[in-house]
C-alpha cells in the first residue's frame, strides 16, 4: 500500500521502523523506548495513521495490533511519550476523536484548552494536517480551513495545553532564577521592603537621598563635641549649667570643670573635664531634651546613646549612664535630677517625677578614650522630657582625679549612630536658641544708640541674634561695667542698668541710669562698655 499523506513537518520526535509484517504477526516486542500506553505512540501501517486503543495497544516495549499488518506493509512508530528511566512511565499524551459533519467546527469543544495551533496534532482519516494552514485553534475551539466531509474520522493529539502555573510557594524562587536587573521599581509594592530584608552593611550613603542621609547622621545632642562654650562656667556648683553651655552639672561642690582643647579622641576634638578636688566626691552631667524634641522618640519607641569617656589616672574606675524620663509638666523639669546620692555601686535616688528608663551598669574607664553606648532603650508614651545623666560611680576616687567626656550622640532607634556634629557656626546658632551671651570685651564697644529723652537716663530696645526657646531670663555683668554718653556730655559709668524681655521672639529693653544730669533730651545717646571691665549680657532660655 503506497504512502498516503504529508511528510511530518513539525517536531523532532523519535521514529522507529518495525520489520516482519507477514499478515499474521500482531505483536512486536522490540520497541526502542518503553511507553506508558498506546497514546504515547503515533503508529502508521502502510502510510495510514492508526487509532490508539482501537487499532493497537502498547505498554513498555511491547506493541500489539488488533489486526496483523499485511505482508509488505511499512510499519513505523513515532514516540510521543517515552517511559522514564525511573519506575513510573511518563504521563500519557491525551487525544480526542471526532467525525466530520461538513462544517469547519465538527468538534464542538476540545477536551482541553490549548495556547496555539502548533500545540495539537490533527489527522483527518489518518492524514496529518498543517497547523495554521489547515486548521487553527483558540482555547477549546478547533476551526478547520476547509470543512471535513461528513463521516471523516478526526483524531486530535494534545501536544501542549494552556496551564495556570499559579503562585510559586514560599522560598521556591532562588536568586539564580531571577535575571539580572529583572526586578524594577514598578514591581515592588510600596513599603514592601523593610529593614529585615536588607543585609547588614549593604546600603551605602551614596544610595540614600540627602534627607535620608541627614536622618542617619542625626544627633539630638546640641554641641555634643563642645564646639561652643560661651558662658565658660568652671565653678562646679550643684545644679548649674557648666562647660558647653547646655550641660547641667550635678554633684557635690568639691569639683571644678574645664574645657580641654587638645588630647581629645580625634586629636583636636574639644572635651569637658570634671576635676574631683576632694576624694570620693560624686559628680556628673545632665543633658535635657525639650518636649518637642522628645516626640520622635515617643513615636519610634526606642532611643540609643553613645559617648566618649576616659579618666586621667585610672583611680576613677567606673561611670554609669542613665536615660531618664520626666513625667511632670512638660519643659518644667527639676534640673537637679538627683534626690539623694548613693554609695558606690548603687544608682542615685532621683528627684520626684524623674525615673530611669534603662538599668545603669558599671562602665569601666581607662586612661584611653572609649566609646560607651546605651542602646535600644524603650521610650514610654507618657514621657514629657528626656535627660541623659552621666556620673561617677566609684567610692574610691582620689583627690584631683579627672573624668573627661565628649562626643555625646543621641538618636531614635535600636542602635546608636556614629557621632555627628555640625560646623562651629551652625553649632553656635543651635546653642543660641537656648543661651546667648552678648560679650563686649574690648574698647568702648558701642552696644545701642538711641534718642535721649531724660537728662540722667535713657530707655532703648535691642534684638538678639535669633528668637529663643522661651522668653529668656536676662542677666548682665553689672551696672558699673556699662557707660552712657551723648553729644557734649562726658562718658559716665552707669549707676543702674535694667534689662527686660518681651517674649521669646522679640528683643529686650535696656533702661540705664547715670548720676550726673548732663544728657541732652533729643540728642542721640550711646549705651556702651565702660572700656575697662568685662561686659556682657546673657539671655538664658534653658530648661
Amino acid at each position: 500500500m503506497a504512502y498516503i499523506g504529508r511528510d511530518i513537518q513539525y517536531g523532532i520526535l523519535d521514529k522507529q521502523t518495525l520489520t516482519g509484517a507477514n499478515g499474521s504477526k500482531t505483536q512486536w516486542t522490540d520497541l526502542t523506548y518503553g511507553v506508558g500506553s498506546a497514546s504515547s505512540l503515533l503508529v502508521s501501517v502502510g502510510g495510514v495513521i492508526q487509532e490508539p486503543d482501537v487499532a493497537y495497544t502498547a505498554s513498555g516495549n511491547v506493541l500489539n495490533f488488533t489486526e496483523a499488518p499485511e505482508t509488505g506493509d511499512t510499519v513505523f512508530v513515532v514516540y510521543l511519550g517515552k517511559e522514564l528511566s525511573v519506575a513510573t512511565a511518563q504521563s500519557d499524551l491525551a487525544y480526542q476523536t471526532g467525525t466530520g459533519d461538513d462544517t469547519v467546527t465538527p468538534i464542538t469543544t476540545l477536551n482541553r484548552s490549548v495556547p496555539a495551533a502548533e500545540d495539537i496534532m490533527v489527522m483527518l482519516n489518518g492524514v496529518t494536517q498543517v497547523p495554521g494552514t489547515d486548521y487553527n485553534v483558540s482555547g477549546t475551539t478547533l476551526t478547520f480551513t476547509t470543512a471535513p466531509v461528513a463521516g471523516m474520522n478526526i483524531l486530535v493529539y494534545f501536544l501542549g495545553i494552556a496551564a495556570n502555573i499559579g503562585t510559586p510557594s514560599d522560598g521556591t524562587v532562588t536568586t539564580a532564577k531571577i535575571a539580572n536587573d529583572a526586578v524594577t521599581t514598578a514591581k515592588i509594592v510600596n513599603n514592601a521592603v523593610d529593614e529585615t530584608k536588607l543585609k547588614d552593611a549593604t546600603v551605602s550613603p551614596a544610595k540614600l537621598t540627602s534627607d535620608t542621609r541627614s536622618y542617619f547622621n542625626r544627633n539630638d545632642i546640641i554641641n555634643g563635641g563642645y564646639l561652643v562654650n560661651q558662658e565658660n562656667n568652671t565653678a562646679a556648683t550643684d545644679d548649674a549649667y557648666s562647660i558647653g553651655d547646655l550641660f547641667n552639672y550635678v554633684g557635690e561642690n568639691s569639683t571644678t570643670t574645664s574645657l580641654q582643647t587638645s588630647g581629645g579622641p580625634q586629636g583636636d576634638r574639644n572635651f569637658a573635664r570634671i576635676n574631683i578636688d576632694n576624694a570620693n566626691a560624686q559628680a556628673g552631667w545632665v543633658y535635657f531634651l525639650t518636649n518637642d524634641d522628645c516626640q520622635d522618640y515617643i513615636a519610634n519607641g526606642k532611643l540609643s546613646f553613645g559617648v566618649q569617656a576616659k579618666t586621667t589616672s585610672g583611680a576613677i574606675d567606673t561611670i554609669r549612664i542613665g536615660i531618664l524620663k520626666w513625667t511632670g509638666t512638660a519643659d518644667s523639669v527639676t534640673s537637679d535630677v538627683v534626690g539623694t546620692w548613693a554609695s558606690d555601686g548603687t544608682d542615685p535616688t532621683l528627684a520626684t517625677n524623674w525615673s530611669y528608663e534603662n538599668t545603669p551598669s558599671d562602665l569601666n574607664l581607662t586612661t584611653s578614650w572609649q566609646r560607651f553606648t546605651v542602646e535600644n532603650v524603650t521610650v514610654d508614651s507618657d514621657t514629657k522630657n528626656i535627660a541623659i545623666f552621666i556620673w561617677t560611680d566609684d567610692g574610691t576616687i582620689t583627690a584631683n582625679d579627672q573624668l573627661d567626656v565628649t562626643e555625646w550622640q543621641l538618636n531614635p532607634g535600636a542602635t546608636v549612630n556614629d557621632f555627628s556634629s555640625p560646623d562651629e557656626a551652625t553649632a553656635l546658632k543651635q546653642v543660641q536658641y537656648y543661651l546667648e551671651e552678648l560679650n563686649y570685651a574690648d574698647g568702648t564697644h558701642q552696644i545701642i544708640t538711641s534718642v535721649q529723652v531724660y537728662t540722667t537716663s535713657l530707655a532703648m530696645g535691642t534684638v538678639p541674634s535669633q528668637p529663643k526657646f522661651i522668653a529668656p531670663t536676662i542677666t548682665h555683668s553689672g551696672a558699673g561695667t556699662f557707660a552712657l554718653t551723648n553729644s557734649g556730655a562726658t562718658r559716665e559709668v552707669c549707676s543702674n542698668v535694667t534689662l527686660n524681655h518681651a517674649n521669646a521672639e522679640g528683643g529686650f529693653k535696656v533702661t540705664a541710669t547715670k548720676t550726673t544730669a548732663n544728657l541732652t533730651a533729643g540728642d542721640a545717646s550711646v549705651f556702651s562698655r565702660d572700656s575697662t571691665d568685662t561686659t556682657w549680657i546673657l539671655l538664658d532660655s534653658r530648661l
